[in-house]
């Protein structure tokens, strides 16, 4: 008999949380699990393509907030009944709270949760103190910590628990850029582009000019975008052309406030608004850009890396170094250093930077992250009998 995982993830939209969890089922089931699934909100059109998947979908919630938290308790206790799984992986630690409750009195389930976001973020201080209440009363038997750096931490707050440094899994580069070539010729032409070009005399940038990208939501402080925008306006260069996934003018102050200040520049910005599947846009750009203040483990980083693009990250905690060392893959400059920020730009532009070197070197770093090559890591981690 194979063993039995229930997974349960959050899901109202195809993010990076989402997105980390759809490969890891894949992953699971590779190694020989046999995996149901348990969303706790809608979204399971995303998870169609995965065979042999039972998938537990909540029914509609109550817009009240006690009542919206009992539903989906009662729904992963639910779940976990009519799954008759004997592992439980949780993504993000509210909902391993929450997941743990409904396993008070059953303690044979191996409970395994995956925190998400870095390890610096706290949640309110109410909803801190139900997860501390909760994970002492049903510790978790396995956490998941995405880097060296977060396992760090959560040994300190999960001292009865199993830590593991866990990265989240990706798919393999062959069937990542075999899937985008299916789609040519559709990549950016297919968006609803608010094309935005500051300079005054509206030119579109230079014939031939570097493609930047950087994509982060407009209404996060900590995903850095008005940083990125303003380390670009100031090399006012038209041979810069900058694509921004994420968001669109209007949405944010701080960003509008950026580019009103540079209106004058001859920099090419192209805003996509929100991009829900960026494998399409990743072909048009020759470097990545990863401004963040703060990640728990950075999915559009690797995928970049994959797709053999330069990728220049800020240092948002020490974990970055598990990914980009720095100098032979990758270029990573402090958080919130508008000027380092430029001064690689400009490096970039002068010819300075072997792009194409650091690509192809990031590109063979991110394989340690794929699926076929961690089978046995997923094997010796969970424990498949």
């Amino acid at each position: 008999m194979k063993d039995k995982v229930l997974f349960v993830l959050p899901s109202l939209s195809m993010g990076g949380l989402q997105k980390s969890g759809l490969v890891t089922v894949r992953a699971l089931q590779k190694v020989g699990f046999d995996v149901d699934l348990c969303l706790l909100y809608s979204g399971s059109h995303f998870f169609s393509e995965v065979g042999n998947l039972v998938v537990y979908s909540p029914a509609n919630q109550s817009k009240n907030v006690i009542i919206k938290w009992v539903q989906v308790w009662w729904h992963v206790l639910r779940s976990v009944n009519q799954s008759k799984a004997n592992k439980v992986i949780v993504f993000g630690r509210y909902y391993g709270a929450t997941t743990a409750l409904a396993l008070l009195f059953n303690r044979k389930i191996q409970l395994w949760i995956s925190e998400r976001n870095s390890p610096q973020f706290r949640m309110s201080a109410a909803y801190e103190r139900f997860c501390d209440v909760l994970f002492m009363l049903r510790a978790p038997y396995g956490v998941l910590a995405q880097t060296k750096y977060a396992a760090i931490f959560q040994k300190g707050r999960y001292p009865n628990s199993k830590v593991v440094v866990f990265p989240n899994v990706f798919e393999s580069v062959g069937e990542v850029l075999e899937s985008e070539r299916d789609s040519d010729n559709v990549v950016i032409d297919s968006f609803q582009l608010e094309d935005y070009t500051v300079g005054k005399d509206g030119q579109n940038g230079e014939e031939g000019a570097i493609v930047f990208l950087v994509a982060g939501r407009f209404n996060d402080a900590l995903k850095g975008i008005p940083d990125v925008l303003e380390a670009f306006l100031r090399t006012d260069n038209g041979k810069v052309k900058l694509l921004i996934a994420g968001g669109s003018l209007g949405e944010d102050k701080a960003v509008d406030a950026v580019i009103e200040r540079y209106r004058d520049s001859s920099t090419d910005i192209v805003f996509l608004g929100k991009v829900e599947d960026m494998s399409l846009v990743y072909s048009r750009a020759d470097i990545f850009i990863l401004p963040s203040n703060s990640e728990g483990f950075p999915n559009a980083l690797v995928e970049a890396m994959q797709r053999g693009l330069c990728c220049i990250t800020a240092e948002f905690h020490p974990g970055v170094f598990e990914i980009i060392d720095g100098e032979t893959n990758g270029i990573v400059v402090p958080s919130g250093n508008v000027m380092a920020l430029e001064s690689v730009i400009n490096k970039v532009l002068a010819g300075k930077v072997d792009i194409v070197a650091l690509g192809k070197n990031a590109a063979e770093t991110a394989k340690k992250f794929e699926i076929e090559h961690r089978l046995a890591e997923i094997k010796e981690v969970f424990g498949v009998s």
